[in-house]
């Protein structure tokens, strides 16, 4: 896959991944509809970008592709957290970065618990690797028990 030639034939404006729409995305080499699509559905389940790494992991984008648009890609960030004390196991399952599995530890934890009283507490659950909580951690907060 991917451009021919790579991008020397893009001389368009870096594009902020937080707020580009249908347009600005398609505008870059090899983005169609349909992946153009597929990224503001998987930024809206995110709740918004923190790092160009991100639009990485948009199913669907071929990896030599991403390399090869990845240095006109910016963010701003501006993300929507996850209140970790009160939201429903149905909203944190709905999240990418969070396994239905996980989703039930953390309300089971926050049940016996009487709530987290801090971020680092993910990490005692079992189903949390260290990686998964890098991933996580921009996207959340702990709200009042």
């Amino acid at each position: 896959g991917g451009v021919s030639g790579g991008l020397r034939g893009y001389d368009g404006p870096p594009v902020d991944i937080s707020r580009a729409g249908m347009g600005e995305l398609e505008a870059l080499p090899g983005i169609g509809p349909s992946l153009a699509g597929r990224v503001l559905r998987y930024r809206e389940r995110l709740g918004g970008f923190y790092a160009v790494s991100q639009f990485g992991e948009v199913y669907g984008l071929d990896p030599e592709l991403f390399e090869e648009i990845e240095p006109y890609l910016r963010c701003s960030g501006g993300i929507r957290r996850l209140t970790l004390n009160r939201m429903p196991e149905d909203s944190l399952k709905n999240h990418p970065y969070i396994p239905p599995w996980v989703a039930g530890d953390i309300v089971r934890y926050r049940d016996k618990h009487k709530g987290f009283v801090s971020l680092d507490e993910l990490k005692s659950l079992r189903s949390v690797n260290d990686s998964m909580y890098k991933k996580l951690e921009p996207y959340l907060e702990l709200g009042e028990i």
